[in-house]
Protein backbone atom coordinates (compact mmCIF):
# COMPACT_ATOMS: atom_id res chain seq x y z
CA UNK A 1 0.00 0.00 0.00
CA UNK A 2 1.29 3.42 -0.94
CA UNK A 3 1.19 6.24 1.63
CA UNK A 4 -1.24 9.16 1.16
CA UNK A 5 0.24 12.56 0.42
CA UNK A 6 0.36 15.00 3.32
CA UNK A 7 -2.52 17.54 2.93
CA UNK A 8 -1.75 19.54 6.04
CA UNK A 9 -1.72 23.38 5.81
CA UNK A 10 0.75 25.42 7.84
CA UNK A 11 -1.01 27.75 10.26
CA UNK A 12 -0.43 31.36 9.17
CA UNK A 13 0.73 34.20 11.38
CA UNK A 14 -2.10 36.20 13.07
CA UNK A 15 -4.24 37.84 10.44
CA UNK A 16 -5.97 41.20 10.93
CA UNK A 17 -9.06 42.42 9.17
CA UNK A 18 -7.15 45.26 7.56
CA UNK A 19 -4.32 43.03 6.23
CA UNK A 20 -3.75 42.50 2.56
CA UNK A 21 -4.47 39.06 1.07
CA UNK A 22 -2.36 36.26 2.64
CA UNK A 23 -1.16 33.11 0.87
CA UNK A 24 -1.84 29.91 2.83
CA UNK A 25 1.02 27.42 2.60
CA UNK A 26 0.37 23.64 2.44
CA UNK A 27 2.92 21.16 3.66
CA UNK A 28 2.95 19.46 0.27
CA UNK A 29 2.59 21.44 -2.86
CA UNK A 30 0.76 20.28 -5.93
CA UNK A 31 -2.78 20.35 -4.53
CA UNK A 32 -5.55 22.93 -4.61
CA UNK A 33 -7.63 24.73 -2.02
CA UNK A 34 -11.36 24.50 -2.13
CA UNK A 35 -12.45 27.79 -3.68
CA UNK A 36 -14.61 30.12 -1.47
CA UNK A 37 -15.50 33.79 -1.49
CA UNK A 38 -12.43 34.58 0.61
CA UNK A 39 -10.04 31.84 -0.64
CA UNK A 40 -8.96 30.92 -4.12
CA UNK A 41 -7.60 27.55 -5.28
CA UNK A 42 -4.01 28.73 -5.04
CA UNK A 43 -4.45 29.63 -1.35
CA UNK A 44 -4.82 33.41 -1.51
CA UNK A 45 -6.88 34.34 1.57
CA UNK A 46 -8.58 37.78 1.62
CA UNK A 47 -9.21 38.93 5.25
CA UNK A 48 -11.37 41.88 4.21
CA UNK A 49 -13.74 39.57 2.36
CA UNK A 50 -13.67 36.92 5.03
CA UNK A 51 -14.38 39.33 7.88
CA UNK A 52 -13.68 38.94 11.55
CA UNK A 53 -13.88 35.38 12.93
CA UNK A 54 -12.93 31.75 12.11
CA UNK A 55 -12.88 30.66 8.50
CA UNK A 56 -12.38 27.11 7.15
CA UNK A 57 -9.65 26.54 4.57
CA UNK A 58 -9.70 23.06 2.87
CA UNK A 59 -6.72 21.69 0.93
CA UNK A 60 -6.85 18.62 -1.39
CA UNK A 61 -3.88 16.87 -2.94
CA UNK A 62 -3.63 13.62 -5.09
CA UNK A 63 -0.65 11.30 -5.40
CA UNK A 64 0.73 10.04 -8.68
CA UNK A 65 -1.19 6.82 -8.24
CA UNK A 66 -4.39 8.70 -7.83
CA UNK A 67 -4.70 8.55 -4.10
CA UNK A 68 -6.38 11.70 -2.72
CA UNK A 69 -5.72 13.34 0.63
CA UNK A 70 -7.65 16.29 2.20
CA UNK A 71 -7.10 18.42 5.28
CA UNK A 72 -8.33 21.77 6.65
CA UNK A 73 -7.46 24.50 9.12
CA UNK A 74 -9.40 27.32 10.77
CA UNK A 75 -8.04 30.69 9.73
CA UNK A 76 -8.74 33.37 12.35
CA UNK A 77 -9.25 36.99 11.24
CA UNK A 78 -8.71 39.31 14.20
CA UNK A 79 -10.44 42.64 14.58
CA UNK A 80 -8.42 45.84 14.54
CA UNK A 81 -8.56 48.00 17.68
CA UNK A 82 -10.58 51.22 17.80
CA UNK A 83 -8.13 54.05 17.14
CA UNK A 84 -10.67 56.84 17.41
CA UNK A 85 -10.23 59.62 19.95
CA UNK A 86 -12.25 62.47 21.37
CA UNK A 87 -10.96 66.01 20.84
CA UNK A 88 -12.24 69.52 20.43
CA UNK A 89 -12.89 70.86 16.97
CA UNK A 90 -11.88 74.39 17.88
CA UNK A 91 -9.75 75.90 20.60
CA UNK A 92 -8.21 79.29 21.24
CA UNK A 93 -4.55 80.10 21.21
CA UNK A 94 -4.67 81.19 24.83
CA UNK A 95 -6.45 78.05 26.11
CA UNK A 96 -4.63 75.81 28.52
CA UNK A 97 -3.43 72.24 27.76
CA UNK A 98 -6.14 69.89 26.52
CA UNK A 99 -6.08 66.12 27.17
CA UNK A 100 -7.21 64.20 24.09
CA UNK A 101 -8.90 60.95 25.14
CA UNK A 102 -8.55 57.84 22.99
CA UNK A 103 -11.28 55.20 23.00
CA UNK A 104 -8.70 52.41 23.26
CA UNK A 105 -5.86 52.67 25.72
CA UNK A 106 -2.39 51.43 25.03
CA UNK A 107 -1.65 53.41 21.90
CA UNK A 108 0.25 56.63 21.36
CA UNK A 109 -0.14 59.95 19.63
CA UNK A 110 2.29 61.14 17.00
CA UNK A 111 4.50 63.69 18.70
CA UNK A 112 4.53 67.24 17.31
CA UNK A 113 5.60 70.48 18.91
CA UNK A 114 2.06 70.99 20.18
CA UNK A 115 1.16 67.46 21.35
CA UNK A 116 3.00 64.78 23.29
CA UNK A 117 2.78 61.01 23.06
CA UNK A 118 0.10 60.92 25.76
CA UNK A 119 -2.22 63.22 23.85
CA UNK A 120 -1.74 66.48 25.76
CA UNK A 121 -2.41 69.26 23.23
CA UNK A 122 -0.98 72.73 24.01
CA UNK A 123 -2.74 75.41 21.91
CA UNK A 124 -0.14 78.09 22.55
CA UNK A 125 2.48 75.90 20.83
CA UNK A 126 0.28 75.15 17.84
CA UNK A 127 -0.14 77.22 14.73
CA UNK A 128 -3.19 79.32 14.07
CA UNK A 129 -5.39 77.22 11.82
CA UNK A 130 -5.66 73.44 11.41
CA UNK A 131 -3.35 71.16 13.41
CA UNK A 132 -3.15 67.42 12.68
CA UNK A 133 -3.63 64.80 15.41
CA UNK A 134 -2.64 61.14 14.82
CA UNK A 135 -3.25 58.16 17.11
CA UNK A 136 -1.89 54.62 16.65
CA UNK A 137 -2.79 51.54 18.67
CA UNK A 138 -1.92 47.81 18.42
CA UNK A 139 -4.02 44.99 19.87
CA UNK A 140 -2.66 41.97 21.73
CA UNK A 141 -3.09 39.98 18.50
CA UNK A 142 -0.76 42.41 16.79
CA UNK A 143 -3.43 44.22 14.81
CA UNK A 144 -2.75 47.94 14.38
CA UNK A 145 -4.98 50.87 13.57
CA UNK A 146 -4.62 54.63 13.40
CA UNK A 147 -6.84 57.62 12.98
CA UNK A 148 -6.33 61.25 12.09
CA UNK A 149 -8.28 64.34 12.99
CA UNK A 150 -7.65 68.06 13.13
CA UNK A 151 -7.99 70.71 15.81
CA UNK A 152 -8.50 74.27 14.66
CA UNK A 153 -6.67 76.85 16.73
CA UNK A 154 -8.12 80.34 16.60
CA UNK A 155 -6.02 83.42 17.09
CA UNK A 156 -6.79 85.94 19.78
CA UNK A 157 -8.26 89.26 18.65
CA UNK A 158 -5.57 91.93 18.62
CA UNK A 159 -7.85 94.86 19.29
CA UNK A 160 -6.72 98.32 20.29
CA UNK A 161 -8.51 101.15 22.08
CA UNK A 162 -8.52 104.35 20.05
CA UNK A 163 -9.73 107.51 21.76
CA UNK A 164 -9.80 111.16 20.77
CA UNK A 165 -8.00 112.13 23.99
CA UNK A 166 -7.15 110.58 27.35
CA UNK A 167 -7.62 113.92 29.09
CA UNK A 168 -10.37 116.47 28.65
CA UNK A 169 -12.24 119.32 30.24
CA UNK A 170 -15.76 119.52 31.60
CA UNK A 171 -18.15 119.20 28.66
CA UNK A 172 -15.67 117.07 26.66
CA UNK A 173 -17.25 114.34 24.51
CA UNK A 174 -15.18 111.15 24.68
CA UNK A 175 -14.95 109.06 21.51
CA UNK A 176 -13.86 105.41 21.87
CA UNK A 177 -13.37 103.01 18.96
CA UNK A 178 -11.97 99.54 18.40
CA UNK A 179 -11.69 97.14 15.50
CA UNK A 180 -14.82 95.17 14.58
CA UNK A 181 -14.95 91.73 16.25
CA UNK A 182 -17.80 89.24 16.74
CA UNK A 183 -18.26 90.36 20.33
CA UNK A 184 -16.78 92.92 22.68
CA UNK A 185 -17.46 94.28 26.15
CA UNK A 186 -16.54 97.80 27.26
CA UNK A 187 -16.45 98.62 30.95
CA UNK A 188 -16.51 102.36 31.69
CA UNK A 189 -16.70 103.39 35.32
CA UNK A 190 -18.08 99.93 36.24
CA UNK A 191 -20.80 100.14 33.57
CA UNK A 192 -20.72 97.46 30.85
CA UNK A 193 -21.54 98.27 27.23
CA UNK A 194 -21.68 95.23 24.95
CA UNK A 195 -21.12 94.59 21.24
CA UNK A 196 -20.44 98.08 19.92
CA UNK A 197 -17.14 99.11 18.39
CA UNK A 198 -17.71 102.87 18.77
CA UNK A 199 -18.84 104.87 21.81
CA UNK A 200 -19.51 108.60 22.19
CA UNK A 201 -20.22 109.78 25.72
CA UNK A 202 -20.07 112.88 27.91
CA UNK A 203 -18.27 112.31 31.19
CA UNK A 204 -18.47 114.36 34.35
CA UNK A 205 -15.15 115.49 35.87
CA UNK A 206 -13.27 112.56 37.37
CA UNK A 207 -10.92 109.67 36.55
CA UNK A 208 -12.38 106.76 34.61
CA UNK A 209 -10.73 103.35 34.16
CA UNK A 210 -11.79 101.90 30.82
CA UNK A 211 -11.35 98.28 29.78
CA UNK A 212 -12.13 96.42 26.58
CA UNK A 213 -12.63 92.68 26.17
CA UNK A 214 -12.54 91.62 22.52
CA UNK A 215 -13.95 88.15 21.81
CA UNK A 216 -13.27 86.14 18.65
CA UNK A 217 -15.79 83.90 16.91
CA UNK A 218 -14.08 80.95 18.63
CA UNK A 219 -14.52 82.47 22.06
CA UNK A 220 -10.96 83.69 22.54
CA UNK A 221 -10.65 86.93 24.49
CA UNK A 222 -8.06 89.65 24.71
CA UNK A 223 -8.10 92.61 27.08
CA UNK A 224 -6.95 96.21 26.82
CA UNK A 225 -7.12 98.93 29.46
CA UNK A 226 -6.72 102.70 29.58
CA UNK A 227 -7.61 105.62 31.85
CA UNK A 228 -9.40 108.85 30.94
CA UNK A 229 -9.33 111.95 33.16
CA UNK A 230 -11.88 114.78 32.89
CA UNK A 231 -10.94 118.04 34.64
CA UNK A 232 -13.19 120.72 36.13
CA UNK A 233 -13.26 123.92 34.13
CA UNK A 234 -11.97 127.09 35.79
CA UNK A 235 -14.51 129.82 36.61
CA UNK A 236 -13.83 133.14 34.90
CA UNK A 237 -14.84 136.23 36.89
CA UNK A 238 -13.70 139.81 37.36
CA UNK A 239 -14.64 142.91 39.34
CA UNK A 240 -14.83 146.37 37.78
CA UNK A 241 -14.14 149.01 40.43
CA UNK A 242 -16.38 151.55 38.68
CA UNK A 243 -18.66 150.46 35.87
CA UNK A 244 -19.35 154.09 34.94
CA UNK A 245 -16.60 156.67 34.62
CA UNK A 246 -16.39 160.19 33.18
CA UNK A 247 -14.40 160.85 30.07
CA UNK A 248 -12.50 163.48 32.07
CA UNK A 249 -11.08 160.63 34.19
CA UNK A 250 -11.62 157.48 32.10
CA UNK A 251 -9.27 155.14 33.96
CA UNK A 252 -10.85 151.79 34.82
CA UNK A 253 -9.48 149.25 37.30
CA UNK A 254 -10.48 145.63 36.66
CA UNK A 255 -9.50 142.94 39.15
CA UNK A 256 -9.41 139.27 38.17
CA UNK A 257 -11.60 137.17 40.47
CA UNK A 258 -11.39 133.84 38.60
CA UNK A 259 -11.32 130.49 40.41
CA UNK A 260 -9.00 127.62 39.60
CA UNK A 261 -5.33 127.11 38.84
CA UNK A 262 -5.28 129.85 36.24
CA UNK A 263 -2.17 130.31 34.11
CA UNK A 264 -3.39 132.64 31.34
CA UNK A 265 -5.74 135.61 30.97
CA UNK A 266 -6.96 137.04 27.69
CA UNK A 267 -8.80 140.35 27.92
CA UNK A 268 -10.73 142.22 25.25
CA UNK A 269 -11.59 145.67 26.51
CA UNK A 270 -14.29 146.41 23.95
CA UNK A 271 -12.40 149.04 21.93
CA UNK A 272 -9.98 146.65 20.15
CA UNK A 273 -7.51 146.87 23.05
CA UNK A 274 -6.35 143.53 24.45
CA UNK A 275 -4.22 142.36 27.35
CA UNK A 276 -2.83 139.16 28.87
CA UNK A 277 -2.11 140.50 32.36
CA UNK A 278 -4.08 139.20 35.32
CA UNK A 279 -5.44 142.60 36.39
CA UNK A 280 -6.21 145.64 34.27
CA UNK A 281 -5.78 149.39 34.59
CA UNK A 282 -6.92 151.05 31.41
CA UNK A 283 -7.85 154.53 30.19
CA UNK A 284 -10.57 154.74 27.56
CA UNK A 285 -10.19 157.36 24.87
CA UNK A 286 -13.83 158.14 24.16
CA UNK A 287 -17.29 157.94 25.61
CA UNK A 288 -19.37 154.83 24.98
CA UNK A 289 -20.53 151.49 26.31
CA UNK A 290 -17.68 148.96 26.20
CA UNK A 291 -18.15 145.18 26.30
CA UNK A 292 -15.28 143.75 28.37
CA UNK A 293 -14.57 140.01 27.99
CA UNK A 294 -12.17 137.70 29.81
CA UNK A 295 -11.10 134.19 28.84
CA UNK A 296 -8.98 132.23 31.33
CA UNK A 297 -7.15 128.91 30.97
CA UNK A 298 -5.86 126.66 33.76
CA UNK A 299 -2.91 124.27 34.04
CA UNK A 300 -4.92 121.52 32.35
CA UNK A 301 -5.78 123.65 29.33
CA UNK A 302 -9.40 124.02 30.41
CA UNK A 303 -11.04 127.38 29.67
CA UNK A 304 -13.93 129.58 30.69
CA UNK A 305 -15.04 133.09 29.77
CA UNK A 306 -17.22 135.88 31.11
CA UNK A 307 -18.04 139.49 30.29
CA UNK A 308 -19.37 142.77 31.67
CA UNK A 309 -19.75 146.39 30.57
CA UNK A 310 -17.98 149.68 31.24
CA UNK A 311 -19.81 152.93 30.52
CA UNK A 312 -17.64 155.97 29.77
CA UNK A 313 -19.79 159.08 30.00
CA UNK A 314 -19.26 162.77 29.38
CA UNK A 315 -18.72 165.08 32.36
CA UNK A 316 -21.84 166.91 33.55
CA UNK A 317 -22.58 170.18 31.78
CA UNK A 318 -25.80 172.13 31.18
CA UNK A 319 -26.71 174.95 28.82
CA UNK A 320 -29.79 176.92 29.89
CA UNK A 321 -31.33 179.39 27.39
CA UNK A 322 -31.73 182.98 28.60
CA UNK A 323 -34.69 183.73 26.33
CA UNK A 324 -37.18 182.06 24.00
CA UNK A 325 -40.02 183.15 21.69
CA UNK A 326 -43.08 180.87 21.90
CA UNK A 327 -44.87 182.35 18.87
CA UNK A 328 -45.23 179.11 16.86
CA UNK A 329 -42.88 180.22 14.11
CA UNK A 330 -40.89 177.03 14.54
CA UNK A 331 -37.87 178.89 15.86
CA UNK A 332 -36.89 178.96 19.52
CA UNK A 333 -40.48 178.17 20.55
CA UNK A 334 -39.61 176.26 23.75
CA UNK A 335 -37.37 176.64 26.74
CA UNK A 336 -35.24 173.47 26.95
CA UNK A 337 -31.94 173.06 28.86
CA UNK A 338 -29.44 170.73 27.18
CA UNK A 339 -26.08 169.26 28.18
CA UNK A 340 -24.08 166.13 28.97
CA UNK A 341 -24.52 163.42 31.61
CA UNK A 342 -27.97 164.69 32.56
CA UNK A 343 -30.12 161.95 34.05
CA UNK A 344 -32.99 164.07 35.41
CA UNK A 345 -34.05 167.74 35.83
CA UNK A 346 -36.30 169.43 38.37
CA UNK A 347 -37.65 172.87 37.41
CA UNK A 348 -39.37 175.57 39.53
CA UNK A 349 -40.58 178.82 37.90
CA UNK A 350 -41.34 182.16 39.63
CA UNK A 351 -42.58 185.52 38.47
CA UNK A 352 -40.77 188.72 39.34
CA UNK A 353 -42.65 189.02 42.62
CA UNK A 354 -41.44 185.58 43.75
CA UNK A 355 -44.73 183.79 43.18
CA UNK A 356 -44.18 180.18 42.15
CA UNK A 357 -45.86 179.47 38.85
CA UNK A 358 -44.88 175.82 38.27
CA UNK A 359 -42.85 172.99 39.80
CA UNK A 360 -41.89 169.97 37.66
CA UNK A 361 -39.85 167.11 39.18
CA UNK A 362 -39.27 165.46 35.81
CA UNK A 363 -38.75 168.49 33.63
CA UNK A 364 -38.20 168.21 29.91
CA UNK A 365 -39.13 171.62 28.43
CA UNK A 366 -41.44 174.63 28.85
CA UNK A 367 -43.64 176.13 26.13
CA UNK A 368 -44.38 179.41 27.94
CA UNK A 369 -47.76 178.37 29.37
CA UNK A 370 -48.94 177.64 32.87
CA UNK A 371 -52.07 175.58 33.26
CA UNK A 372 -52.74 176.06 29.54
CA UNK A 373 -52.51 179.86 29.68
CA UNK A 374 -49.73 181.69 27.89
CA UNK A 375 -47.77 183.96 30.21
CA UNK A 376 -47.08 187.56 29.45
CA UNK A 377 -43.84 188.73 27.97
CA UNK A 378 -41.26 189.37 30.61
CA UNK A 379 -38.52 187.97 32.75
CA UNK A 380 -39.12 184.86 34.87
CA UNK A 381 -36.97 183.37 37.60
CA UNK A 382 -36.14 179.64 37.69
CA UNK A 383 -34.47 177.20 40.06
CA UNK A 384 -33.14 173.93 38.55
CA UNK A 385 -31.82 170.76 40.11
CA UNK A 386 -29.88 168.38 37.84
CA UNK A 387 -29.07 164.73 38.60
CA UNK A 388 -26.15 163.40 36.55
CA UNK A 389 -25.46 159.82 35.51
CA UNK A 390 -23.43 159.21 38.65
CA UNK A 391 -26.35 160.44 40.78
CA UNK A 392 -24.65 163.64 41.71
CA UNK A 393 -26.74 166.83 42.17
CA UNK A 394 -26.14 170.11 40.42
CA UNK A 395 -28.14 173.33 41.10
CA UNK A 396 -28.64 176.19 38.69
CA UNK A 397 -30.62 179.42 39.35
CA UNK A 398 -31.28 182.12 36.83
CA UNK A 399 -33.79 183.98 34.69
CA UNK A 400 -35.27 183.57 31.26
CA UNK A 401 -36.93 186.21 29.13
CA UNK A 402 -40.20 185.23 27.41
CA UNK A 403 -40.98 187.18 24.24
CA UNK A 404 -43.86 186.40 21.89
Amino acid sequence: MLPLPDAAVISPSPICENDNAVRLTPTTSGGLFVNTSYLDQLGMFDPSTAGIGNHKAVYIISSLNGCESKDSIDVVVNSIPDASFVSKDKVCLKDGPIAIMSNTIGGSFTVYSYINESGVFIPSLAQVGMNQINYQVTSSEGCSNSSTDYIEVGSLPDNTISLNADKGCEGFELELTTEVVPHCNWVINNETIADVNEINTLLEPGTYPISLEAISDMGGSSFKDTVVTIFNNPIADFIIAEEEVYITNPEVTIEDNSKGQIISWNWNLGDAAQSTTQDIQYRYKDTGLYHVTLEVADINGCKDNTSNYVQVIAEFSAFIPTAFTPNDDGKNDIFRPVGFSIENMEFALYNKWGQQLMNDSNFKSWDGTVNGEMLDNGTYIYQMKFVDKKVRFHFKNGSVYLLR
